[in-house]
């Protein structure tokens, strides 16, 4: 959505009926009506489409006449961005805790509540200041549609935005294209709003001025959609364009620098630049900590990503110590009771949960809850989130019957938060499939599977990628049955359907080949199998190069298929590679590479190579004591293998 400014440029629509712009009425002519002005007529026609309460922001921001509210801007800000403009009002009415949701509020209660009060008045007043310099400007009807009604009705009247484009327009073509664009992301048409940004851009070239604030606005939207398509190779280039834009108009050192940062790096870690990524994420960082000061929550989020990085790449230490500074950070600037606060034990608890710490697992987790409970009420779709989380560590612990009881209670929130239809019901009983299939119940985890799946079809049609995943874990559990032509039959629509959404060359088409080759391996054709990784690694290869983890899987599945096969030798070269491949993408100490050791211990083991095994398996295990406590289940089995080998071994035998 085009906005007066970057900073406002990705505002979308706040939900219906939240706020909306006054007729012109005896409200507005409590004021005199201001002289049009061309800075303030560019802000309005920029804002046209946007929220209303971020139309006031941009009159504002012009140097309208309406100066005493100057120091509301930040609060009527926040609440275009939420969505929340009733709310924030009643907060400050009672004289709530506003600094919850501005960052460097000044506790000035009522001149904030003016500030959002004056938002009707003011918005009618500039709306009838610019129709009377400009009859075109009618068009801010569509601001009304997009403030009142849903996208679809203000769709109909994006072509009306032309009127406001010519020689002595208000809003640059550029501007509209992106504004159009806005409204068809907003629908769920991605091709759409794609073509229209692209427009934008070919028209901000052919425009005289300066166009940059537009072009960038459409190389990051367009950026946006591609990553949401899985396209990260289109993804990361519009990312890049719109960072050399950026870094042209403000320098090195400027927040939305230090955004455009944070996306390229989003578009590395969807390629698996495991390394880039990161240095992109460190970079944003760096420059929001010398432009906005090491404990502003923009910094605390940047926190958090780092510390996701490092904690999906097996590196627990670093990222708690990342989730810690972070929660530390929205702990000073809102308090203990905030929502981030909350995000913040969640994330630390799926570390302690991945580094089988089950109890300060709970702990983090029901923390998260208690400030979820109070600030959202019981029955809230992030509620639900929140028990199944709970509940996910339980079946960790192997405490099955409260995993049950709290999946659950997220089964029946979730229901009554969005009806039995929902996404998110179907994501419920995907949960208690998993706990059935944990347990080896598998003809219950199918039930609930096939529950999940046909909400999943009603909900987002038949060919939505969700469908995709449902079809993929059906398939799992048909082939842990035994019956693996069915899986194969599954396995083949979860593939028609990736391919269709995706196209041939996805790295997830790649998943599903390596999947359908799993199954011709439990049925031993290990032929069919290696040709289905074989097809899953060249995928991969040409997606995410030849460093990539994901390659590093397909070799170790490859080298599975020949040590099935009795081809021994083939089997420890694949191994190797994948070996190799880890140790340069993750570091000597992963929990991947203690698999790959694991995986050379044991063909070694079978080969009577007991000296070579024991080593391998001792690799292992060092690795898994660094993530692991010793009453972990995998560092326990690799211990028992350890002994067992030891007397095999004569030397070893009485050592």
């Amino acid at each position: 959505v085009a906005g007066s400014g970057s900073a406002a440029a990705d505002v979308p629509p706040p939900p219906t009926g939240v706020a909306t712009i006054a007729s012109s009425t005896s409200s507005a002519e409590a004021l005199p009506p201001p002289s049009p002005s061309p800075d303030v007529a560019s802000a309005a026609a920029a804002a046209c489409g946007q929220a209303p309460i971020a139309v006031l922001q941009a009159y504002f921001d012009a140097g309208g006449d309406a100066n005493n509210c100057q120091a509301g801007t930040p609060l009527l800000y926040r609440a275009a961005r939420c969505g929340e403009a009733e709310r924030v009002g009643l907060l400050l009415q009672a004289g709530g805790q506003a600094s919850l949701l501005v960052p460097g509020c000044d506790g000035n209660y009522p001149l904030h509540a003016a500030a959002l009060a004056q938002a009707p008045a003011c918005i009618a007043r500039l709306v009838d200041a610019h129709r009377a310099a400009d009859p075109r400007f009618d068009c801010l009807e569509l601001k009304n549609a997009c403030g009142e009604t849903p996208v679809d009705s203000a769709i109909p009247h994006a072509p009306s935005l032309q009127a406001l484009v010519g020689p002595q327009g208000d809003v640059p073509v550029s501007s509209t294209y992106n504004f159009i664009a806005g409204l068809y992301n907003e629908k769920g048409l991605p091709d759409k709003a794609v073509a229209m940004y692209q427009r934008s851009l070919e028209a901000g070239k052919a425009a005289p001025g300066d166009n940059h604030s537009d072009a960038a606005t459409s190389c990051r939207n367009i950026g946006h959609i591609y990553l949401s398509k899985g396209e990260n190779d289109k993804a990361l280039d519009m990312y890049q364009k719109c960072l050399e834009i950026e870094r042209k108009m403000f320098g090195d050192d400027h927040a939305d620098v230090a955004a455009s940062c944070k996306n390229v790096g989003y578009a590395y870690k969807a390629q698996g630049e495991y390394d880039k990524a990161l240095a992109m994420f460190h970079k944003c960082l760096e420059i929001e900590e010398a432009t906005l000061g090491e404990d502003h929550p923009e910094v605390a989020t940047s926190l958090n990503n780092l510390g996701y990085l490092y904690d999906s790449h097996g590196d627990f230490d670093r990222a708690l110590d990342l989730y810690r500074r972070s929660l530390y950070i929205v702990k000073s600037a809102w308090g203990n009771e905030h929502l981030d606060v909350a995000t913040g034990y969640n994330n630390i608890g799926h570390v302690y949960h991945s580094k089988g710490e089950y109890v300060k697992a709970l702990d983090m987790c029901q923390r998260c809850l208690q400030i979820e409970k109070a600030a959202l009420g019981e029955n809230h779709a992030s509620v639900a989130t929140s028990y199944a989380n709970i509940g996910h560590v339980f079946k960790s612990k192997g405490e099955y019957d409260k995993a049950l009881e709290m999946y659950q209670t997220s089964l029946e929130i979730s229901k009554a938060a969005q009806g039995d239809d929902h996404p998110d019901v179907a994501s419920c009983y995907s949960h208690f499939a998993g706990l059935y299939k944990y347990k080896g119940q598998y003809e219950r985890a199918l039930e609930m599977y096939q529950k999940s799946l046909e909400i999943t079809k009603a909900a987002l049609g038949d060919d939505h990628l969700d469908v995709a995943t449902s079809y993929s874990k059906i398939a799992g559990v048909y082939d842990f049955l035994g019956d693996h032509l069915k899986a194969l039959d599954v396995y083949q629509k979860c593939l028609h359907v990736v391919k269709a959404a995706l196209g041939d060359s996805h790295p997830s088409v790649a998943t599903c080949f390596n999947n359908i080759g799993f199954v011709h391996d439990s049925m031993g054709e290990y032929d069919q199998a290696l040709e289905m990784y074989q097809r899953s690694l060249e995928i991969e290869v040409a997606a995410l190069g030849h460093d990539h983890p994901d390659i590093a899987t397909s070799y170790n599945n490859i080298a599975c298929a020949y040590d099935s096969k009795g081809e021994h030798d083939k089997a420890l070269e694949m191994y190797q590679r994948s070996l190799d491949i880890e140790k340069a993408a993750l570091g000597e100490i992963h929990p991947d590479i203690a698999i790959s050791y694991k995986n050379i211990g044991y063909l070694f083991r079978y080969r009577g190579e007991y000296e070579k095994a024991e080593d391998m398996l001792q690799k292992c295990l060092d690795i898994l004591t660094v993530f692991f406590p010793e009453d972990h289940p995998e560092v326990h089995h690799v211990d028992i293998d350890i002994r067992a080998l030891r007397q095999l071994i004569p030397s070893r035998q009485f050592g």
